[in-house]
This record gives structure tokens, C-alpha cells and sequence, in this order.
């Protein structure tokens, strides 16, 4: 088995892990919420497309900060998700004026692609809203479980071995990493769960 597979096969463990923490919390959500109107009860399908566009847009703005987004990197981005697609999303988002595979993403050149990354935070952000809302809502009623952060270290993990596939690790990387995981799910996490940034 070569090493990108090993970092592949360790991700999808991390993110298996994250989908059964979404699941839980979603579940708890709606139970709670709609106790007394079961019919708003939604499939949780929903949670987890949500989940994994925003796994996307983080893994995406850490794999291009480097200005490269090479095939093993490509395929491990598009393949660690099972419920929702990054590029899909773009193309009904933008009514197919982002049309993109993920291997056309890669081929962009340098200022294009960074266009796009910094973009996919406003792209995201309604998406993003309706993510963390219900898991921070439970995060908050839960004393002794802090659901951000062992989420947070569950995406960390996947983009610890995205970092790895070709090679290289570096500060860069990381940075990008961080800065995405900021913008899309902490601080609008604290907000609704009312932490201090």
C-alpha cells in the first residue's frame, strides 16, 4: 500500500468519526427542537451534504495556498466526501458560470485559483450558517462535551494528511488551514454558543 493511500485511509477514519459526531448532534437537535412537531423533522442527509462542503472549501483553500493542487491532492479532496461535492455546489451556485472539475481547478493558473479561494468563504457563508446553528445550539446545552473542538480535531486530521500526500508540509498550508477553519465554522460557532473569540 504506497503512502498517499495510507494518509487517505487515515483521513476517511477521522472523517467517518466526524459524520457519526454530525449525525449524533443532529439527531439530538431535532429531537429536541421538534419534540412537539415531529413533521419539521428533516433527513439528516441535509447536515451532512453541508458538513461536507465546508470540509471541501477548508481542504481546498489549504491544498491551492501553496500554488499547487496536484492530481493526488485533487482526488483526495474530491473522494474523502460522500455526501456532497464541492465543485457541484459552485456550478448551481454561481448557475454554471463556475464550472469547474476538480482537475480544471488544478490547471487554473495561480491568480485564478486564488480568486476562487478567496471567494468560497461568501460562497459558503449562508451554507455555513445553516450548519453550525444546530450543532452549536446543542454544543451549548452539552457540559461536558465540547463539540467544536472535537470536530475541529477530527478536520484537522483529514487536512493533516492532505498535507502529507505530496510530501510537504508547510507553515503555508497550515496557516490556510486555519484561517478557513476561522472563517467557516469557529466564529460563527462562538457566536451562536456566545464564547469570546
Amino acid at each position: 500500500m504506497g503512502q498517499a493511500q495510507q494518509h487517505f485511509d487515515l483521513a476517511a477514519q477521522s472523517y467517518t468519526e466526524a459524520i457519526q459526531l454530525i449525525r449524533a448532534m443532529d439527531e439530538a437537535f431535532q429531537q429536541v427542537s421538534y419534540a412537539q412537531e415531529p413533521e419539521k423533522r428533516y433527513d439528516t442527509r441535509y447536515t451532512l451534504y453541508r458538513f461536507d462542503l465546508i470540509l471541501q472549501g477548508i481542504l481546498v483553500q489549504q491544498a491551492l495556498s501553496d500554488g499547487v493542487f496536484d492530481d493526488l491532492e485533487q482526488q483526495f479532496v474530491s473522494k474523502i466526501t460522500e455526501y456532497g461535492d464541492l465543485m457541484d455546489y459552485l456550478r448551481r451556485y454561481s448557475g454554471g458560470q463556475i464550472d469547474l472539475t476538480w482537475a480544471q481547478l488544478g490547471a487554473l493558473d495561480r491568480e485564478t485559483q486564488m480568486l476562487l479561494v478567496e471567494h468560497i468563504p461568501t460562497i459558503l457563508s449562508t451554507l455555513c450558517d445553516h450548519f453550525v446553528a444546530p450543532m452549536a445550539a446543542i454544543d451549548a446545552t452539552l457540559i461536558d462535551l465540547d463539540v467544536l473542538s472535537q470536530l475541529g480535531d477530527k478536520i484537522l486530521d483529514i487536512a493533516a494528511q492532505l498535507s502529507q500526500m505530496d510530501g510537504q508540509v508547510d507553515e503555508q498550508e497550515g496557516n490556510a488551514y486555519a484561517r478557513a477553519f476561522v472563517q467557516l465554522l469557529t466564529d460563527r460557532w462562538r457566536a451562536v454558543t456566545g464564547q469570546q473569540q
